[in-house]
């Protein structure tokens, strides 16, 4: 990892600070990786008629990502409040890196909730409300 500066302000500049963002990202994007999962069983279990309680298990695993994901959120903006210069003093290549980071859960989310979507139309469709 590259050097970093701490200023008098507590901020921090530099590579560290980037790799720092760049680590959450990636630990968040695993998280969003796990909910899309836990939203595909979903839908098989409620394709396949299952029980309230599968359902139950598998809503609690789904909450305690999205729980997980708050946390990195706010994790991330720690380290961007305390970046000096924010975004606008990282070199171009560091903006890209983060960009392409955040597209790539960006992405996840879209099929997360178009997988919640089919979830949804299944269920309602099944209780006849379709």
């Amino acid at each position: 990892m590259g050097s970093h500066t701490t200023h008098a302000d507590g901020s921090v500049a530099g590579p560290a600070t980037v790799e720092s963002l760049l680590q959450l990202c990636e630990d968040e994007r695993r998280l969003y990786e796990r909910v899309l999962e836990h939203a595909r069983r979903q839908g098989e279990i409620v394709r396949q008629g299952g029980g309230l309680a599968a359902l139950r298990r598998i809503l609690g695993a789904k909450r305690a990502c999205l729980e997980e994901i708050a946390r990195l959120e706010a994790a991330q903006g720690v380290v961007r409040a305390n970046a000096a210069g924010g975004p606008d003093a990282w070199s171009p290549s560091d903006q890209a890196r983060l960009h392409v980071a955040r597209a790539r859960i960006a992405t996840l989310v879209e099929e997360i909730l178009a997988c919640e979507d089919r979830n949804d139309r299944e269920l309602l469709d099944q209780a006849g409300l379709v």
